[in-house]
């Protein structure tokens, strides 16, 4: 069309005739072209430019250009990261005369045939990835004659072979090596990468190759089937409606947000790969079982081997929703000849299996066979597309499943009876690496095979044989028995279950089990009448002085309180002897005691003692009472009132309602704990440091462990077990053979001095996961040192499995095994038994268990179970995750719940957001764990508020309500919380550490000085921050106690002064900690020069 009131019909006609004759001017030249020139509308592709094309077809004898499939571009992507991956070779030796020139020819004539043969990529057109087709290529087919080498090594060849792999930039992606090995037995060895074609291919081109073979032998054209071009999928894929696809897997998917894994016994952190085989095939009898009950069910065995499969991973991962990946055909039906196609139609899927306890097996597996046949439609959609759609985005699975109807002695030996050949078939095998850390192949046949192809830096060959067990108990159940249901299977063998019930709890030993502490405390005072049993400060008491000056306070409170078996008296003292003094009174009077740490908030020992419904405690007045009338009290023993089960203390843990709760702990429990122990010696003459917080269950080790066997219990103040220089000094001085160090402090006192270590024969640690790196720097320096990693919970009485540490990896330090007289078990959410090396609670059982607890019946019967295993007897579940290794030792893995450990502590997270709750301008709140920027793991709490919320007046509402460990160390307000697609919280979206400098700071106060410089150097060291100013809360940017013990450490050293410890919490800002260094300074009449730091304008 054109403007006539501008052109003349003339004009235009004139136009149309010189752009018509220009046209046919171009058309015949190119036609002249030899060969001719492609143009951008002739190829698959149609992205490119005409310049782009005449650029190819300098570099490339150009046939076509096509995008990528989805899985092609996957695989791209790992080529260029890992060469090595997705390398497929195929092998097979014939016995027979052989023509080599015939074959050359006819592996050249297939190359001919087949376009994806001629096929290489280029990313010269980012961001796209496109494949190239070359009209021809330099042969790749070899011949080579080995047959006079005795040293010939075919499997070293082959590894060669795989080791040269592939640049999928130029030439073919496929290669064949034929060796002659002599006695006319040749070896054929077909490589490939992935990213060229699938499996089923494979078989296509061997038959194909043996076809043209025959007909050059015969000399006649061999009756191949029409070429089909891989180009032709490429096309539909391009105009399929890709958004039905998105939708289908964005709802297939929703809700699942997890990994069902293999339990990963290694840990690779360099991501290398060793490929290992595990192989095995199920009895012709139980294979016919289970195509007789596909026939029935009308489903695929390739349903039935997946739906078993997700069973076994159900078990394996405490969940009734798994997902793991499944490779399918990809090869639509619509498409002419897609059978005989060369190329890479297969995609990796995910399938996900929902199993309810309560359904019938086979009920789940006609389900899944229905959802396989309605998500066929959606098998053509990229991965990588589907995981961005998923909650666990590239996590979404870890391992694959694949279906092989392809195996190469079947398809060579087809291909061989398809011709008139008399070669025959010797052996075969094949070779293919994925970038899967797992892969389970099925290999039908009338004995059903099955292979684990696994990277051996991940997993073990031990496991790789407990998986097979497992798996094929799980499929001889099914196939016997259908109309079982999902609870009712059982993978576990009778063997296994021997040697987790009886095998690793085989701990019973002799001890005194009727004795109360009493009993076993005046033993000593018998024989050891005369050694140390106390030493604080100045301050030395015999066996026999302890014992007549608890017996003295012992006639003073039964005098006065009439105290009765199983009262519970408090003691609120700070760490003295009087306090130790005051427990084995409080015992001798026949009560039981209960510690209150005096560090703690107000509100929080009220509640101790109202819920206790102590009647008496033991406090500064009531010492001071005592003492004015101790020299009319008696020196004897009262009168023993106590049995073995009565109650020796209660000590308060943090409870998931937002207050404590007691744990009971009667006599026995604490006798099974330190006497003939098999964790650690104890005997007279041995001399602990007691460090433990004095309402935490270690000092029950701690104090009994020493007083029942003749030891010496060594106390200090507070403020001499934060002095690091001073620690060390004293553990020297008094030549200290044993000491307990909770996991974080420990840590920090190897980073501060490991010497301080030097002279322990013992040193049990624990409350938290040990890092590997401290632990080896220990043993390094003092290997003489016998380090325990100490397991357990209150519920349990301190602990309950040890480990002594020897050779230490960069793997997790194991918790141990059982202790005398304790048993442990791993067990699933129906407390049934998990196999070793699978993730479950930790329970708990043996002679050390707590009664319950105080005045909670409900919590007692939940916490406290029957024994699944033992008639008659309790285990405690202690919401702990762990797994057992090969040899009986436990691994911890996690928490079920929303407890964790902070510093050692036992923290109930729900218990933190209660008490959050109840702050009037708090709306809704979360508490979770992060690791701060130099490894700690911190609280950090999350809160949306009806009104601006201040962080130090936050901070000031949790001192008062919390010990200072459950205070968070951080607080950030937000909006909202982010929530999932199911409405539940999406605690991955909640912001990092790193994240929340600018939540938690003021203003930013640059140092002015050269002391406050090296002041913020130290805190930034610390902290693990930058840019802290001189005003910013030391506590505020994630400190707390054993963090400024760093501090305090660090000050002394670098000033060479000693400012008193509780500075740092009355000034916990760098210019209040300068100023308390001045000050010091002018108190010791030493000139301190603070000079200004100079200013620069901008």
């Amino acid at each position: 069309s054109y403007d006539a009131g501008r052109f003349s019909a003339v004009t235009m006609q004139a136009l149309v005739a010189a752009w018509a004759g220009e046209l046919a001017a171009l058309l015949d030249e190119l036609a002249g072209e030899q060969p001719a020139q492609l143009t951008p509308v002739d190829l698959t592709f149609k992205g490119l430019s005409v310049e782009d094309v005449w650029r190819l077809g300098e570099n490339f004898s150009l046939e076509d250009v096509c995008p990528l499939s989805p899985l092609q571009q996957g695989l791209y992507y790992h080529w260029l990261n890992s060469p090595a991956a997705y390398f497929e070779q195929t092998a097979y030796q014939l016995q027979g005369a052989l023509d080599i020139e015939a074959l050359r020819k006819s592996y050249d004539k297939l190359v001919a045939r087949h376009a994806m043969l001629r096929t290489c990529f280029t990313q010269a057109f980012e961001p796209e990835v496109l494949q190239i087709v070359q009209k021809q290529v330099p042969s790749s087919i070899r011949y080579v004659d080995v047959s006079d080498k005795p040293d010939f090594s075919l499997t070293a060849f082959k590894e060669a072979d795989r080791q040269a792999g592939f640049d999928l930039h130029k030439g073919s992606q496929m290669r064949l090596t034929v060796l002659a090995l002599g006695q006319q037995t040749h070896e054929f060895i077909w490589s490939h990468h992935h990213i060229l074609m699938d499996g089923w291919c494979t078989g296509v081109l061997i038959k194909e190759f043996f076809q043209i073979y025959q007909g050059f032998i015969q000399n006649e054209e061999p009756q191949l089937s029409t070429v089909h071009p891989y180009s032709n999928y490429l096309k539909w894929l391009l105009a399929r409606d890709t958004d039905a696809s998105q939708q289908y897997w964005q709802q297939y998917l929703a809700g699942y947000d997890t990994t069902s894994s293999l339990p990963k016994l290694l840990a690779d952190t360099t991501r290398k790969f060793e490929l290992r085989n595990a192989d095995f095939s199920l009895s012709q009898a139980v294979s016919q079982s289970v195509k007789s009950l596909c026939e029935e069910l009308r489903i695929t065995e390739n349903t039935f081997v997946q739906t078993v499969w997700a069973l076994l991973l159900s078990r394996y991962n405490q969940t009734d929703d798994v997902v793991f990946g499944a490779v399918v055909s990809g090869r639509p039906a619509e498409i002419e000849g897609i059978e005989e196609t060369i190329g890479l139609f297969i995609n990796t899927i995910p399938v996900r299996v929902q199993a309810p306890a309560a359904v019938p097996v086979r009920e789940l597996l006609q389900g899944v066979q229905q959802r396989a046949i309605e998500g066929t439609d959606h098998h053509y959609t990229q991965l990588a597309d589907i995981q961005v759609n998923s909650d666990s985005g590239r996590a979404l699975f870890d391992h694959i499943v694949v279906f092989e109807n392809y195996p190469v002695a079947e398809m060579v030996q087809s291909s061989l009876d398809s011709t008139s050949s008399d070669v025959s078939l010797l052996v075969s095998d094949s070779f293919e690496q994925n970038n899967y850390d797992f892969t389970l192949i099925i290999i039908p046949g009338e004995a059903t095979r099955f292979q684990f192809k696994y990277n051996g830096l991940v997993y073990d060959a031990a496991l790789m044989s407990r998986l097979q067990g497992h798996f094929t108990r799980i499929i001889e159940q099914v196939a016997a028995n259908p109309d079982l249901t999902v609870e009712a299977l059982d993978y576990l063998s009778s063997a296994e279950k021997e040697q987790l019930v009886e095998s690793f709890n085989a701990t019973a030993t002799a001890y005194p089990a009727d004795k109360t502490i009493l009993e076993l405390f005046d033993e000593q005072v018998a024989q050891h009448a005369g050694q140390l049993a106390l030493v604080y400060l100045e301050s030395e008491f015999t066996y026999q002085q302890l014992d007549a000056r608890a017996n003295q306070l012992a006639w003073y409170l039964r005098t006065k309180y009439a105290i009765m078996p199983n009262e519970l008296v408090a003691v609120r003292l700070e760490r003295s002897a009087d306090w130790l003094i005051s427990i084995l009174g409080v015992l001798k009077a026949g009560g039981a005691y209960l510690p209150l740490d005096s560090d703690y908030p107000e509100e929080r020992i009220a509640y101790m003692l109202a819920d206790s419904k102590c009647r008496v405690i033991i406090d500064a007045a009531e010492l001071e009472a005592f003492h004015k009338q101790a020299d009319s009290c008696s020196q004897e023993r009262l009168p023993m009132v106590n049995q073995a089960r009565d109650l020796a203390y209660v000590m308060y843990t943090s409870g998931s309602t937002g207050r404590p709760k007691g744990v009971m702990i009667e006599h026995r429990s604490v006798v099974r704990l330190v006497r003939n122990t098999s964790y650690v010696p104890m005997q007279a003459g041995d001399r602990l440091l007691q460090t433990g917080s004095l309402s935490f269950d270690a000092t029950t080790f701690e104090l009994w462990g020493m007083l029942l066997n003749g030891g010496t219990i060594y106390l200090v103040p507070q403020q001499q077990l934060l002095n690091i220089a001073l620690l060390k000094q004293y553990l020297i001085d008094k030549q200290i053979t044993t000491a307990w160090f909770t996991s974080f402090w420990f840590n920090q006192l190897v980073d501060l001095d490991q010497d301080t270590f030097s002279h322990l024969k013992y040193m049990l640690v624990g409350g938290d996961k040990l890092s590997p790196r401290h632990i080896k720097a220990v043993k390094n320096a003092y290997p003489a040192l016998q380090i325990i990693n100490g397991y357990g919970p209150t519920e349990n009485t301190t602990f309950s499995l040890c480990h002594p540490i020897g050779e230490v990896t960069d793997r997790a330090i194991p918790i141990g095994k059982p202790i005398a007289n304790s048993t442990a078990y791993v067990l699933d959410a129906r407390q049934q038994l998990v196999g070793v090396g699978i993730v479950g609670e930790i329970c708990l059982g043996g002679a050390g268990l707590a009664r319950g607890y105080l005045h909670q019946p409900a919590l007692t019967a939940e916490k406290f179970i029957a024994h699944p295993f033992a008639a008659g007897e309790r285990l405690y579940r202690t919401g702990d995750l762990g797994r057992w290794l090969a040899d009986g030792t436990l691994e911890f893995v996690g928490r079920v719940d929303a407890q964790i450990k902070i510093r050692g502590y036992r923290v109930e997270l729900g218990e933190i957001e209660a008490v959050l709750h109840t702050q009037p301008d708090v709306a809704t709140a979360v508490v979770v764990v992060k690791t701060d920027a130099v490894g700690d793991s911190v609280l950090v709490a999350y809160v949306v508020g009806k009104q601006a919320l201040p962080v130090a007046q936050l901070r000031a509402y949790m001192s008062e309500r919390l010990p200072a460990y459950m205070v968070p160390a951080y607080f950030v307000e937000l909006e909202a919380l982010p929530l999932n697609a199911n409405g539940k919280l999406d605690r991955k979206k909640l912001p990092g550490v790193e994240e929340l400098d600018l939540l938690n700071t003021a203003a930013y106060v640059a140092p002015r000085t050269d002391l406050e410089v090296k002041l913020v150097g130290m805190w930034e060291e610390i902290l693990g921050k930058e840019k802290i100013g001189v005003s910013d809360n030391f506590f505020e940017l994630g400190g707390h106690s054993l963090k400024a013990i760093s501090l305090f450490s660090q000050v002394h050293k670098e000033f060479e002064i000693q400012l008193s410890f509780p500075v740092f919490f009355t000034n916990p800002t760098v210019e209040g900690i300068a100023g308390e260094i001045e000050k010091t300074y002018w108190a010791n009449n030493e000139l301190f020069e603070v000079e200004e730091v100079e200013r620069i304008s901008i």
